[in-house]
């Protein structure tokens, strides 16, 4: 394949060529002149068309020669070698990665509690219940309420995070350096409750006996209770009372002024107090209002449970 010769080559070689013509022909001419000059001594006449054949002989030298490279012969000055050089082109400077910056695990915060502790969705009782953690567990805390005093961690009993009062908790860690968690909104508080017909006991005369699961927001106050023969239609009551007890056949239980959240109480009935009447056996309605404040004030749920009286 030929090469390829630069434009700036190709003129070069053009110059080249007119000097070389140039000194070619003042060669011809001083020899011509020194023919014609009388005194000057004559040298021997070359034969005739000498001169044109030495000047054809090198012009068709040098045009052999750059025909088989394909390009022109630099001169001497221009490249001493007699090779082309390229001219190298800059090294780019090699690009340093930055150092890695090395992150301290953050230490975990545990915390355990002194006494069973219910974790609900919130800072508080008026929270819904999650779980519990109990005074043999530990748990992680992940973060901590804006007044320090509840703590956000994972839930014992089962997935996801839940809050806890700090009053029984022991936390181990640096709770300083723990997130701070704004609690979600406080739930309208609510009275929920479950309750079950317990048993019949009787002292002079027969009663029956409820258990009543607190399992709302607000602690329970005051109730009132009256039954109903469903077969007869007789009604006993109703009993009201601000507090929350049993007997145990004659003997008074102490009271139960309230049931916390959570918690479990007891209650009974009024006393069936006609002689010739015969409860055991009998199909029960008891009908029951539950109040969070005395003398059933404040927030109240109503609950009908229907039994049958034990028989003998």
């Amino acid at each position: 394949m030929k090469a390829i010769i630069p434009e700036n080559m190709k003129q070069s070689w053009i110059n080249k060529k007119s000097t070389r013509l140039m000194i070619i022909a003042a060669t011809i001419l001083g020899l011509t002149l020194a023919c014609s000059i009388p005194g000057l001594s004559q040298p021997t006449e070359a034969p005739e068309g000498a001169v044109e054949t030495r000047v054809a002989e090198t012009m068709a030298a040098e045009t052999a020669a750059e025909e088989s490279t394909g390009e022109e012969t630099p001169s001497p000055s221009e490249n001493p070698t007699g090779t082309l050089t390229e001219t190298p082109s800059s090294t780019p400077s090699p690009t340093l990665s930055p150092t890695a910056t090395l992150t301290a695990t953050p230490e975990i915060v545990r915390v355990s509690v002194s006494g069973d502790t219910f974790c609900r969705t919130g800072p508080g009782i008026v929270y819904e219940g999650k779980g519990i953690l109990n005074t043999d567990q530990e748990s992680e805390i992940i973060a901590k309420d804006p007044t320090g005093t509840f703590w956000y961690i994972t839930n014992p009993d089962a997935s996801g995070n839940c809050w806890i009062g700090g009053r029984y908790a022991t936390p181990e860690g640096p709770t300083d350096r723990l997130p701070v968690y704004t609690p979600p909104p406080t739930p309208t508080p609510g009275v929920e409750l479950v309750v079950d017909f317990r048993e019949m006991d009787a002292c002079v005369a027969p009663w029956m006996e409820f258990t009543v699961d607190n399992t709302g927001d607000l602690p329970l106050e005051s109730f009132t209770v009256t039954l109903e023969d469903r077969d007869s239609g007789e009604t006993f009551g109703p009993r009201t009372k601000n507090a929350f007890m049993t007997w145990n056949g004659c003997l008074d239980d102490t009271d139960q002024d309230s049931i916390p959240t959570g918690s479990t109480g007891y209650f009974m009935s009024a006393q069936i107090d006609d002689p010739s009447y015969n409860p055991r056996g009998e199909p029960f309605q008891a009908t029951i209002k539950i109040c969070s404040q005395e003398k059933l004030g404040g927030l109240c749920e109503t609950r009908v449970v229907n039994f049958t009286a034990p028989s003998p």
